[in-house]
């Protein structure tokens, strides 16, 4: 129905629609292009940044809305860069992408620790200053962490061809649409 309504698709064996997105974004800053992702799914605030911006749409009891991110309006909403999402959600999981995160920790304690120590890493080097279950939570699931940061990282360097005259909007097929 996209193509017929004069939308391009660009898909490659072997990645999820987020990497390719991740690697168009980079792409577009490479040669200087603007980049605007519009999506649902909270994953892409990460690509924030350079020129790329996320309209996350949500609905909510029939109602459609949006938030425009960029990088002062993430920092704002969360205390550091878009990229630190990813160490966010190693630690507090995401059900939607069955990333189990730390028992304990949810979105707040993430955000402080993210906030506090940065990266994962850096917060499992530092696990000596921490007190009590997070201690051990955090120091027991340190691979998991580790992983689980591996898991929700978007892939930026999918090897796909970037040819922006390509990519213009066609009319739409009326009789197939």
């Amino acid at each position: 129905l996209l193509q017929d309504m004069g939308y391009r698709i660009i898909t490659m064996e072997g990645y999820e629609a987020d990497d390719i997105l991740g690697t168009l974004s980079v792409k577009c800053e490479q040669e200087g292009h603007d980049c605007f992702i519009a999506t649902g799914d909270r994953d892409s605030l990460q690509l924030v940044g350079g020129g790329t911006t996320v309209m996350l749409v949500s609905t909510r009891m029939g109602q459609t809305t949006y938030q425009t991110y960029d990088t002062a309006v993430f920092r704002e909403k969360y205390g550091f860069d878009p990229i630190r999402l990813i160490d966010l959600k190693a630690l507090m999981g995401d059900s939607s992408d069955n990333i189990p995160g730390v028992p304990g920790i949810g979105e707040k304690s993430a955000v402080k620790l993210i906030c506090q120590y940065g990266t994962v890493e850096n917060l499992l080097d530092n696990t000596e200053k921490l007190s009590g279950k997070q201690r051990e939570n955090i120091e027991r699931l340190r691979e998991q962490i580790l992983l689980a940061k591996r898991l929700a990282t978007i892939e930026q360097h999918v090897p796909v061809a970037f040819e922006p005259e390509k990519m213009v909007m066609e009319s739409p097929d009326a009789p197939t649409a």
